[in-house]
């Protein structure tokens, strides 16, 4: 296969280099110099991000970091693109060019700055070296791998082409067996691994499978030995209802199926209750009518109200007609007393009033005269009305006075009006008519008009009027009092009950007529205590026996009421359908079902415990067949890896030999194939890896022997390089004279790009390659970048 070379190298704005073209010319060796810190690895990080698409040095320690800036732009300035072009040529000048660009217009969010995220940057092939970069010509990072021959490329480019400086004893140090995963790939048993794995993954299934079938069975076992069936079967029972037609719970039904022994138990229970019940009905009616009889006592307003309308039920509508007549006189008086009122005085009252008191009343005359008072109300000024509504009020104050002497036995002389003290009441009178008299004298004609009208209105009408009212009250009965009224008003609001209790009272016999207010008067809260004790008295002797203990009564009285609620629903007909006999029958059925369930539960665990049986040992088949075809591929696999090794292993110590001259513990090192892992020794009596005993310089040119062995026999696809980054900081000069007639006699056909600071060794280099007439190049990086 024809090898490609790198003619050249373009760079721009990475890192510390603004632009720059390197030219590599397809030289069998280009020696890379100069003093440090001018670019020697940054040439190799751009040829390492051109081919694999990354830079395996580069790292992010904390990947949960954002940055400001690209580390990969020149002084961290951005505005520039970022610009790598790699010319490839091989023997028959056939040519390509990978571009690795981050354009300007590209926007890299912050979140993507991280200096190991590389997927930022565009890739191009191109056929000339001067083509214009363009979407057209923008592939991946697989196009490339496919353009080389291989797969997995960022990982081979670092085993097989390119020695690190930094990071060149990196896989000596990794532990056997990531030394061994390095180089899977060498052994070409990626699928057959992968279907190894796959048996042992079934492997895996199978045996936990077999474990929780195991466990299974196990369980399966235990419950049948617990299931307790009879030692004889009993002769099969038919379902009867303990009482014809009706269902009385779950247990009565006719498809019921007894589930386990809990329920069994639980139905039994319900039915040794249920026979208690029914041995003890008449003790639970007793209970029952007594605790109806303590919800009446416990009722203290039925009792109260009862006591205060017990006997006036059927008279309230005539009693409280009677009372609002009564109040609506009583009214009707003090419209007639008051002068402000008699503008609001209607003649449909004076009408009712007739008949009321059966008197005639000369109805046209009193409206007459309240119609020239109201007519000369409103002519009248506004200061006689004032006197006027002045004398009324004294006049007033003046009755209601002589009222009051009436009912002292002391003679009063301090005026009511301003507390004036006066030699006797006849004076204090007599100045008090003075007084009406002198502001009289300020009425005009329209005031005395009206106060003229009024009295004749009072006097010849009204009072008369008064008189019959007074009359009619003192002689009417019953004289309803307000407080009585209400109180029986009150109690009326629990009428309904009321009745229901009296009802009751008359079936129970009791003497209530004796007991009730029959009075039409307010009964003291004294009274109606006495009589409700009374009432309560003989309420209590309607109790029955009950012949239950005190502690167990509530206990049992409960119990037996939710029975007849809820089996029998308060029917109490049904309970004498039932007898004794009718619940032993039940009780033996119910255990005859549960002992049915048990056959069938014993027939199905049988059922369950063979099928298991039989899935148990079709998988231990199944896993004995797999853990045989797992040893073959084992097998396989490690007998086909040790002939891989040995291939390299040869040649290995061939290579190490050489590069490690008059090393004491022979003439080179093997490779050791370990359980899961690689080990380096000096010989086959030992088994102490190299890296425990060999110095620094020894293990770089161990490293170089293992990258060269590997090259050798495996890079066999279109990838003709060789790339070391200054060997000579960890090699001595034995070492390193070594390593060029190593690198010059067996990898010609290689491009070998090789870094050194030190120009003795560049000139050493190039004069070793030209003495056998190969085309070398040297690179001052120093100029060049």
């Amino acid at each position: 296969m024809t090898k490609y070379r790198i003619n050249k190298l373009y760079i721009k704005n990475f890192k510390l280099v603004k632009e720059a073209l390197v030219k590599f010319e397809s030289n069998d060796i280009v020696v890379l110099d100069g003093p440090n810190g001018f670019g020697k690895t940054t040439i190799f990080d751009t040829l390492e991000l051109v081919i694999t698409g990354n830079i395996s040095r580069i790292k992010d320690d904390d990947g949960r970091r954002t940055y400001k800036d690209i580390l990969f732009c020149k002084d961290g300035d951005s505005s520039g693109e970022i610009l790598i072009k790699v010319e490839f040529i091989n023997e028959q000048d056939n040519r390509v060019t990978i571009v690795k660009r981050l354009p300007v217009e590209k926007h890299v969010p912050i979140t993507q700055r991280k200096p190991t995220n590389f997927s930022i940057f565009d890739t191009h092939i191109l056929e000339d070296f001067e083509e214009v970069i363009s979407q057209e010509n923008k592939k991946n990072q697989d196009d490339v791998e496919a353009f080389f021959g291989t797969d997995d490329l960022s990982r081979l480019y670092n085993l097989y082409y390119y020695i690190q400086q930094e990071e060149s004893t990196r896989y000596l140090k990794d532990s056997e067996k990531r030394r061994r995963d390095e180089i899977n790939h060498l052994f070409n048993t990626k699928q057959e691994k992968q279907e190894l794995e796959y048996i042992k993954k079934v492997i895996k299934i199978l045996n936990k499978e077999i474990k929780d079938i195991s466990i299974q069975l196990n369980l399966l076992k235990t419950e049948e030995k617990n299931i307790k069936l009879p030692v004889e079967e009993t002769n099969v029972l038919a379902h009867k209802p303990i009482i014809e037609g009706e269902c009385l719970g779950e247990w009565d039904k006719e498809d019921i199926v007894v589930k386990n022994e809990g329920h069994r138990n639980n139905y039994i229970k319900e039915l040794m209750e249920l026979r208690e019940f029914i041995n003890g009905y008449d003790d639970f009616k007793h209970a029952k009518h007594n605790k109806s009889i303590d919800s009446i006592l416990m009722n203290t307003n039925l009792l109260k109200d009862t006591i205060i309308i017990g006997s006036h039920l059927s008279s309230f509508e005539e009693i409280s007609t009677l009372y609002h007549q009564q109040q609506w006189v009583y009214k009707l008086k003090s419209q007639l007393e008051e002068k402000s009122s008699w503008g609001s005085l209607e003649k449909k009252s004076l009408i009712d009033l007739e008949k009321i008191l059966k008197i005639e009343i000369d109805i046209p005359s009193i409206e007459n005269i309240l119609d020239k008072i109201e007519y000369l109300e409103k002519r009248m000024n506004g200061v006689s009305q004032i006197v006027m509504d002045l004398n009324e009020i004294r006049q007033r104050l003046l009755e209601k006075f002589n009222q009051y002497i009436n009912y002292k036995e002391d003679e009063d002389k301090e005026c009511p009006m301003c507390g004036h003290e006066w030699t006797d009441s006849e004076e204090l009178i007599k100045n008090i008519e003075n007084k009406k008299q002198k502001y009289s004298h300020m009425y005009n004609e329209d005031a005395k008009g009206i106060d003229s009208y009024s009295n004749i209105l009072f006097g010849d009408y009204f009072e008369p009027i008064i008189k019959e009212i007074n009359i009619y009250l003192m002689n009417v009965t019953p004289q309803l009092e307000q407080d009585f009224y209400e109180q029986l008003n009150i109690s009326m609001k629990n009428r309904d009950m009321v009745v229901k209790f009296l009802e009751w009272c008359g079936k129970k016999e009791i003497d209530i007529e004796s007991i009730v207010n029959q009075r039409l008067s307010f009964v003291k809260e004294e009274e109606i205590l006495v009589n409700v004790n009374a009432l309560s008295q003989e309420i209590v002797k309607l109790k029955e026996k009950v012949d239950w203990k005190i502690d167990e009564y509530e206990l049992k009285y409960n119990k037996f009421n939710m029975i007849y609620n809820n089996i029998f629903k308060g029917e109490a007909q049904l309970i004498s359908k039932i007898d004794n006999n009718d619940i032993e029958y039940k009780i033996k059925y119910l255990n005859w079902c549960y002992e049915q369930t048990l056959y069938k539960k014993q027939g199905e665990i049988d059922d369950h415990i063979r099928k298991e049986t039989e899935k148990l040992k079709y998988l231990q088949l199944k896993v004995e067949k797999a853990k045989k075809i797992r040893d073959v591929y084992s097998s396989c696999i490690n007998e086909y890896e040790l002939k891989i090794i040995n291939d390299i292993e040869i040649l290995f110590y061939i290579y190490s030999g050489r590069l490690l001259q008059y090393y004491q513990r022979g003439m080179g090192l093997f490779i050791q194939n370990t359980t899961g892992g690689l080990k380096f020794v000096a010989n086959s009596e030992t088994d102490h890896d190299a890296i425990n005993y060999l110095s620094s310089g020894q293990l770089s040119a161990l490293v170089i022997a293992f990258t060269l062995t590997l090259n050798k026999i495996y890079s066999n696809n279109k990838l003709g390089l060789l790339l070391i980054d200054d060997p000579v900081q960890t090699m001595d000069d034995i070492n390193m004279a070594s390593l060029v007639e190593l690198l010059r006699n067996e990898f010609r056909e290689r491009q070998i790009i090789l870094s050194t600071h030190e120009d003795n060794i560049s000139r050493y280099i190039r004069y070793k390659f030209s003495k056998y007439g190969l085309k070398h190049k040297r690179l001052n990086v120093k100029e060049v970048l």
